[in-house]
């Protein structure tokens, strides 16, 4: 029985007060967050207080449509190396081969959602998306791999074998979750970044055609012949990443050209700071903050257009 103003630890029936977060008798928690708001509610009540929501049910998942960049490595010869190593060898070697390619990944800004086998597929633009993700992916995909080469002659002399990887990325739209969900993304864009890493060959990296355009100019590429990729009906334009080519990435469509609008304000802002930097031959600092997408780039170029026009050249 319990007296008013006070509740029953739905654990052990104790008596509580009604403020309470735990049990003074047995420890048990007695609120939690609501699943739908994260309102605080009482452990055992049916509805929730702000929403309404019924607690016995889990709130329905929320889901959205994003354009993200999918990188799925694969290491070669996996099943040879289950022949020479014994487990815990082998189970070492993954761990620090795991550890070094998500330490790469992370460091571009990719997430790895999940290990399978011994591949690692990662997405980048999952939680956070940049405008250049695409050559994120890459840039990442190029030091992976040299990353492993570095791994390999202390691999060679600590279990006497060597590694070898290939990389598929691809460019598009998935669904993925939010909140703790936001992770699982799924899409074709994730199955032709899968399909692509099968066929490449050992220390390859493989891109889509959204990759590569939105990448083109910062690297160096090899066009291949169109891929017959298995669950796809058409071929699939692809090419081979060689290396990196330039620090500046071009933006636009090739061929395509636009006035800048709108923003004339910034570029007169822009060139007086210029006009009188050359004047007073004193070096000034200008920094250009906004989303991604919002024209940083373009702004930027229309200014060095205008200020390359005159007499008194930019430094840039």
């Amino acid at each position: 029985m319990t007296m008013p103003g006070h509740t029953a630890c739905p654990s052990c029936g104790a008596g509580t007060d009604a403020g309470a977060r735990f049990c003074p008798a047995c420890g048990g928690a007695l609120v939690k967050a609501c699943p739908s708001c994260g309102s605080e509610t009482r452990v055992g009540a049916q509805f929730c207080a702000s929403c309404g929501h019924r607690l016995d049910r889990a709130a329905p998942k929320e889901e959205e449509r994003k354009l993200v960049t999918v990188l799925f490595a694969d290491l070669m010869g996996s099943t040879a190396l289950g022949e020479q190593l014994d487990p815990e060898r082998l189970r070492a070697l993954l761990s620090e081969y795991f550890a070094a390619m998500a330490s790469v990944i992370e460091s571009w800004g990719g997430t790895v959602e999940k290990f399978v086998g011994d591949a690692v597929m990662s997405v980048f633009g999952i939680p956070s998306m940049h405008e250049d993700d695409p050559e994120r992916a890459l840039r990442a995909a190029l030091e992976m791999q040299a990353r492993l080469g570095e791994m390999n002659p202390e691999l060679r002399e600590r279990h006497g074998v060597q590694l070898a990887m290939r990389i598929g990325v691809n460019t598009g739209e998935v669904i993925a979750g939010t909140g703790g969900d936001q992770l699982m993304a799924t899409g074709d864009a994730v199955n032709v970044a899968a399909r692509l890493q099968q066929t490449a060959e050992p220390g390859q990296v493989l891109l889509g055609e959204r990759t590569y355009f939105a990448s083109r100019g910062a690297f160096a590429f090899e066009p291949l012949e169109e891929k017959k990729l298995k669950g796809k009906a058409l071929p699939v334009p692809a090419w081979r990443l060689v290396g990196t080519a330039q620090l500046v990435r071009p933006r636009g469509l090739p061929g395509v050209s636009s006035r800048l609008v709108g923003r004339e304000r910034e570029l007169d802002l822009l060139e007086n700071l210029f006009r009188a930097t050359v004047d007073e031959a004193r070096p000034r600092l200008v920094t250009i903050l906004g989303e991604a997408g919002i024209g940083k780039t373009r702004l930027t170029e229309g200014f060095l257009a205008r200020a390359g026009s005159e007499a008194r050249h930019p430094a840039a």
